[in-house]
């Protein structure tokens, strides 16, 4: 556990070492399966987009470096809006 002030809290890098060394059973969530990328590659880079608080087209880009697979920001935008439907179904049942 990091303090609060340590700088590390502010890497993304570390946050995805982190994210990759989670067992997640995507699997039995009811999320439809991307065509083109992995699950989990599309929920790092809304990681990304949303712990560096940039815009979609700027996410684009900043996914590219840290990753290496571009993902355009119509993607993110469609994988973005689908996770907030699958929360919000969730939160009824």
């Amino acid at each position: 556990m990091f303090k609060r002030w340590d700088t590390r809290n502010y890497d993304i890098e570390i946050i995805l070492e982190i994210f990759d060394s989670i067992d997640l059973n995507i699997e039995s969530m009811n999320i439809p399966k991307p065509r083109i990328y992995d699950i989990k590659t599309i929920i790092k880079a809304l990681l990304i987009k949303e712990f560096e608080k940039l815009s979609l087209r700027a996410a684009e880009v900043r996914v590219e470096q840290l990753l290496g697979v571009r993902i355009d920001h119509t993607v993110l935008h469609f994988w973005e809006k689908t996770i907030e439907d699958f929360k919000k179904s969730k939160k009824k049942e």
